[in-house]
């Protein structure tokens, strides 16, 4: 599933960064909303129900928002988004946790994606964000070779059995490298930044 999915979506995704403009917004905007739809439902496994509509509404607008405009913006429609949360958790009496974990759902998913769009105006914006893909996905594809091939010490084998100290420095090497490489063909940069920035 994971290959299939990869092969599928990696291409959509290089397309809709190379066409940009509209496309680009569209995209990053449909990923803003299935993130905070598998979120929303995941948090069904805990018992707490968050107003589906109003969380992808808002977290669509704080993203959508970075693209026409500055930060602050951006800022003013989470601090309404949270304000919308707090009228929704009181009419419906719910507990403090509803509000905790609808501000969290928005934060971490609608806020750092957003910046897939607010980049888009700036010289390079593209090559930039391909290389915020570039780094995970040879990170992870390197930690599990490398682990499948020489892993013996495992990580956290009660949380997840197949990750191993090997394969997880063995990602680390190989993201790296290949974002030095990216960044001595495409962007051009310093390598002391872009290996800085690999490697966190």
């Amino acid at each position: 599933k994971r290959v299939l999915s990869a092969c599928i979506f990696v291409p959509l995704l290089l397309v809709l960064m190379w066409l940009g403009g509209w496309f680009w917004f569209g995209g990053v905007l449909l990923i803003v909303a299935l993130g905070v739809h598998e979120y929303c439902n995941l948090l069904k496994i805990k018992d707490i129900e968050l107003p589906l509509w109003v969380m992808i509404l808002a977290s669509v607008l704080i993203a959508g928002l970075h693209y026409f405009a500055d930060g602050a913006l951006t800022s003013l429609s989470l601090l309404i988004s949270i304000f919308v949360l707090i009228v929704w958790v009181l009419m419906k009496e719910r507990d403090f946790s509803h509000l905790a974990y609808g501000v969290a759902g928005m934060v971490l998913i609608a806020w750092p994606l957003s910046a897939l769009l607010g980049i888009w105006h700036i010289d390079e914006s593209w090559q930039l964000v391909l290389m915020t893909f570039i780094i995970p996905w040879f990170t992870d594809t390197g930690a599990y070779f490398v682990g499948s091939a020489c892993g013996k010490h495992k990580m956290a084998p009660d949380i997840s059995p197949n990750k191993s100290w090997e394969g997880a420095v063995g990602g680390l090497v190989i993201g790296v490298l290949a974002v030095l490489l990216y960044n001595a063909l495409i962007l051009h940069y310093p390598m002391w930044l872009i290996f800085v920035i690999g490697l966190v």
